[in-house]
């Protein structure tokens, strides 16, 4: 994280100011939309009792809706305007220091990886920076700790219910990667072997006509390929019912948790903020693992940027 922090200060301070500016949109606009669902039972309550307060209130949301879609508009306006520059101070930062280099230290790697370096993992830096497709590494924290705090001010019991529905489904999916990793990197491997096989036997194809040895060749091809593919359904399986079904199940209990909140407390604005606050929680925990992918890839490109670029 400190190598990833330490290239981040590298960034002009112009483009270093266009980033803040962006994730502060981003987290602002986190901010009013956990308010909308307060705004949001206040005018169900107020219609039902016919309470003047109705407009008012209904104002107030107006307005909070457009300024969170104006600010994440901005957002990512600022993204698409601030990418293109980062990437190309970051190219021709890469490029220079590389071209410095002692020839000695240089002719460690090949040109192609020292090209890879300068081109593609500068991308990778900045991308839990300015990552709005999958909310982005550092909004993403703000949302959650935004909705978690606002469900708590509505009912302290659905609340502390909240976080440990966090924690299970972080729980749930930290074990479905773990399982995941593990077993496609077997996959990767095998897959190699196959891929080197099958480019060997797409190179002898004249003999193969020649001979007329395609029974033979295919038998060769299933029995050399079967366990791959059946190793790779069986990874894919039990990875619905790591990834998927359990979080379902989870996210399905404490669905029917809320709505139980929800009559309980007899209240219609409450139960429908309830319920909109847990599927904004549910959502920004389900899309975790994207945004964990984000920041440590992030993380592997300032740390390769610091050993090779310095």
């Amino acid at each position: 994280m400190r190598e990833l922090i330490r290239w981040f200060f590298k960034i002009p301070k112009k483009l270093m100011f266009m980033i803040i500016l962006m994730n502060l949109f981003g987290i602002i606009s986190g901010l009013i939309v956990s308010y909308t669902t307060i705004l949001s039972k206040d005018i169900i309550n107020y219609a039902v009792s016919q309470s003047n307060n109705f407009f008012l209130k209904g104002l107030l949301l107006i307005i909070a809706v457009l300024i969170s879609h104006i600010l994440i508009t901005f957002g990512k306006a600022l993204v698409s305007f601030n990418k293109g520059r980062s990437f190309k101070y970051f190219g021709e930062y890469c490029y220079k220091r590389i071209m410095n280099k002692d020839f000695t230290e240089f002719s460690k790697k090949t040109p192609a990886f020292y090209s890879e370096i300068s081109l593609r993992t500068i991308e990778n830096l900045l991308e839990p920076f300015s990552n709005y497709a999958d909310l982005g590494g550092i909004v993403f924290i703000f949302k959650v700790i935004f909705y978690m705090v606002t469900i708590y001010t509505l009912d302290r019991i659905s609340g502390l219910f909240m976080i440990f529905f966090g924690i299970l489904i972080l729980l749930s999916l930290w074990g479905a990667n773990v399982y995941y990793y593990k077993h496609s990197k077997i996959i990767e491997d095998n897959f190699l072997e196959i891929k080197s096989y099958v480019a060997d036997m797409f190179k002898g194809i004249e003999e193969i006509q020649l001979f007329e040895a395609y029974n033979f060749e295919m038998d060769l091809y299933k029995k050399t390929t079967d366990p791959f593919w059946k190793y790779k359904k069986r990874l894919y399986f039990n990875d619905f019912i790591l990834s998927f079904m359990i979080r379902d199940l989870i996210s399905m209990v404490f669905y029917l948790f809320i709505i139980y909140r929800g009559v309980v407390l007899s209240d219609p604005g409450t139960f429908y903020a309830l319920f909109n606050l847990f599927t904004l929680i549910r959502y920004q925990l389900f899309t975790l693992m994207g945004v964990w992918d984000i920041v440590r890839t992030g993380i592997t490109a300032a740390r390769q940027l610091e050993e090779v670029v310095g």
